[in-house]
């Protein structure tokens, strides 16, 4: 069979897409190893401002001062510098991005999670408490460690948790995602609507809200706890309003029999007040969550720099794709005539 080639990726079936590309499997040459690359466009990444919003100063010079990105390019470029240097066991690796200066898209080359989603929503067949508390253990420590680098998720939910060829999850798609300051604060409406945090949905869009980003994504990572019991949302609307009304009047229901300790943990974490839900340390020590396995073992030690040789490193530099296809059929056919010519025009 003949595959579309780039660099030294063969570009296999699409497995996947989103709001910005598709997803296609990609086998590298070099490597004999299966990746999933997500072909997106430059533009829209730019007219959002790139992967992550609002970063804190990162990247540091020769001399040691900050220095901020000089254009939108450059800012994508910076992000992905910082995507590359993510290491956790409960993170999607980003291995690659090739790009072509002269066309709009980004190949981004992640590591494959053959397994697919943790659970699709809605569902007939949720998972079993000690499959959820085990999935629920990996986005945790997975969430931990984005917080400690000072990035909040956004669109945590089982679509964006996937599983790798041992069953274990990985936290995925950060196209929303957001770096803050110190303080944790965040604004602005995003992510997925049934499992965004009540403070989120104020419905006075006049008004810029403020609220903590990390309460939020744990806010989200409970809902995600419940739909991995029950098979679908807690609450849900043909409107944000509509959610919002039911999360702020509507009582949690569990559709399912689980443990004294689960019910607790959801009901805590789904609380509409964000500062009486667990924060990520009290996490670490809820006694549901520690029933299997033993303690939870944090690999937050090191905050990541990015640097101008990171930066300049970030990505790849490809010729056209038409270009390599073409030379590619002209080495087969051991001719340098344009195989995108018709008989007709040649």
């Amino acid at each position: 069979m003949s595959y579309v080639r780039l660099a030294h990726y063969e570009l296999r079936e699409e497995i996947g897409s989103g709001q910005y590309g598709v997803v296609k499997l990609a086998h590298s040459q070099e490597t004999n190893i299966d990746y999933a690359m997500k072909i997106i466009s430059k533009k829209r990444l730019i007219k959002r401002s790139g992967f992550l919003r609002k970063p804190p100063p990162r990247m540091r010079n020769s001399t040691g001062t900050s220095k901020a990105p000089s254009s939108p390019l450059d800012k994508i470029y910076r992000e992905i510098a910082l995507l590359k240097k993510l290491d956790h066991p409960n993170i999607v690796r980003l291995i690659e991005v090739l790009d072509e200066p002269n066309e709009d898209i980004l190949y981004m080359v992640f590591e494959l999670m053959p397994k697919g989603e943790s659970l699709q929503i809605p569902n007939d067949n949720p998972l079993n408490e000690e499959t959820s508390r085990r999935y629920f253990r990996d986005a945790l420590q997975g969430l931990d460690y984005l917080h400690f680098q000072h990035i909040i998720h956004r669109d945590i939910k089982p679509a964006n948790l996937l599983l790798d060829i041992d069953g274990h999850v990985k936290i995925s798609d950060l196209g929303v995602s957001v770096e803050v300051g110190d303080t944790f604060q965040i604004s602005g409406q995003a992510g997925t609507p049934a499992f965004l945090a009540p403070e989120i949905l104020n419905p006075d869009t006049s008004k810029v809200q403020k609220f903590d980003g990390v309460r939020a994504d744990l806010w989200a990572l409970g809902i995600t706890l419940y739909c991995f019991l029950s098979g679908t949302v807690p609450w849900n609307d043909m409107t944000h309003v509509g959610i919002y009304s039911k999360i702020m009047t509507q009582p949690i229901q569990l559709q399912t029999t689980v443990s004294e300790d689960c019910l607790y943990l959801i009901k805590s974490m789904l609380e509409v007040d964000p500062d009486s839900r667990p924060t990520m340390s009290e996490l670490y020590e809820n006694v549901w969550i520690l029933a299997s396995d033993g303690p939870l073992k944090s690999r937050c030690s090191q905050y990541i720099e990015v640097t101008q040789d990171d930066i300049n490193s970030s990505v790849t530099v490809v010729p056209k794709l038409e270009t390599l296809i073409m030379v590619k059929q002209m080495l087969k056919r051991h001719s340098f005539r344009n195989p995108f010519l018709s008989k007709k025009t040649e």
